[in-house]
C-alpha cells in the first residue's frame, strides 16, 4: 500500500471514528472539496470535517463499505458504499429539509483525491443523490431492493 493509500485510509477512519481534528488534519489548510451531488465547494480543512461529519447529523450510524482502491502517485481513488438509517433531518443544499424517514440508505460512491506532502490537498465526492432521496422515499428512485448496493466491480 502506497503512503498516500495509507493516508486516505487513515482520514477515513477519523471521519468512522467521528473526530472532527484528526480528520481536519488530513487536510491541507487550503485544500477543496468538490461535493458533486450537492453542487457544494467547500473550502479549507476544518470546513471540509465539518461537512464530512455533518452528514452524521441525518444518519447518526452511517459508515463506508469499503471497495476498491487505487492509487497513482499523488492521486487516490476509492469505492465505497455509504449505509446508515435516515433518522436525523438532512439539510438540504437549497435550505430545505428532509425529515426523518427510519429508512435505510445504500448509497454508491466515489471518492478521487489529490494529496501534496502527506495531505489531502483537493477531494472529489461522487454520488447519486436521487438515489439517496429514492431509498428515503421523499423522491422517485430505485425501489428498496437498492438497499443492496455493492462495492464489487
Amino acid at each position: 500500500m502506497t503512503a498516500n493509500i495509507e493516508r486516505a485510509m487513515r482520514s477515513l477512519d477519523a471521519w468512522r471514528r467521528r473526530d472532527p481534528d484528526e480528520l481536519a488534519g488530513s487536510f491541507a489548510e487550503d485544500a477543496v472539496l468538490h461535493e458533486h451531488a450537492t453542487r457544494r465547494v467547500v473550502r479549507g480543512a476544518d470546513a471540509i470535517a465539518a461537512t464530512h461529519l455533518g452528514w452524521t447529523r441525518a444518519l447518526p450510524d452511517v459508515d463506508g463499505e469499503l471497495g476498491s482502491v487505487i492509487g497513482e502517485g499523488r492521486m487516490v481513488a476509492y469505492q465505497v458504499v455509504w449505509r446508515g438509517t435516515h433518522t436525523g433531518d438532512l439539510a438540504l443544499p437549497d435550505g430545505g429539509v428532509v425529515p426523518a424517514t427510519g429508512a435505510t440508505v445504500a448509497l454508491p460512491a466515489s471518492m478521487f483525491l489529490v494529496l501534496v506532502d502527506g495531505l489531502i490537498v483537493e477531494q472529489h465526492h461522487y454520488f447519486d443523490v436521487l438515489t439517496m432521496l429514492g431509498q428515503m422515499g421523499v423522491a422517485p428512485g430505485p425501489p428498496p431492493a437498492a438497499a443492496q448496493a455493492s462495492t464489487s466491480v
